[in-house]
């Protein structure tokens, strides 16, 4: 694999690919969370891999199971927290 200018090194995933291509480019449907109904998105679509819930804006890590989101702050305190956790299975 190559490295990026940044020094990292390049995914060879061709998912992860396409999923940092779409969002270089604007082309990713959700760039922040979506809490509820995703629009576009009916209940019960299955997915074929964890990149496609980012693309879609369901989940926000390439590894992390689970995500948290601040959905409301007064005078600078957390008044609610989400979790949202996905579940992959074949």
């Amino acid at each position: 694999g190559g490295v990026r200018a940044d020094g990292k090194r390049q995914s060879q995933r061709p998912d992860l690919k396409a999923a940092t291509k779409m969002r270089v480019n604007g082309k990713q449907l959700y760039d922040e969370p979506v809490i509820g109904t995703v629009p576009g998105i009916p209940v019960g679509t299955q997915f074929s891999s964890r990149t496609e819930l980012i693309v879609v804006g369901l989940h926000p890590h390439w590894l992390n199971g689970i995500a948290t989101y601040t959905t409301k702050k007064e005078k600078g305190k957390v008044t609610a927290t989400v979790c949202v956790a996905i579940v992959m299975s074949e």
